[in-house]
């Protein structure tokens, strides 16, 4: 079973707040998916080994645009490692999913 990156489960959630600070550190708007008013969602699952490595990074639901889908399994592979999992959760390997926004801003227009 997989974890939503946003969860509010106390025994996660310290986790998932530094995993999401250090994907959305490395994660930005394709600058020509911008100028072209390119938008959506991806929905993606990965797996985190219990050193902090992430892998198997893939798209369940497509922004429609594959430059966009591209860039957010670039920031989850260049953000890795990210921290070893807690010893608490007593888990090998952590799957998580969870859905990543492209959205316009007025600057781009």
């Amino acid at each position: 079973a997989s974890i939503d990156i946003n969860t509010q489960e106390y025994r996660y959630v310290g986790y998932f707040t530094k995993l999401r600070q250090a994907i959305e550190l490395v994660w930005s708007y394709p600058t020509q998916a911008a100028r072209r008013g390119l938008k959506g969602r991806v929905m993606v699952r990965f797996a985190i080994k219990k050193g902090g490595q992430a892998h198997g990074v893939s798209i369940l639901k497509s922004s429609g645009y594959k430059i966009l889908d591209h860039a957010i399994i670039e920031a989850i592979k260049l953000a890795s490692p990210f921290a070893p999992l807690p010893l608490g959760l007593n888990k090998e390997v952590l799957i998580v999913q969870g859905t990543f926004s492209y959205v316009l801003n007025r600057y781009y227009r």
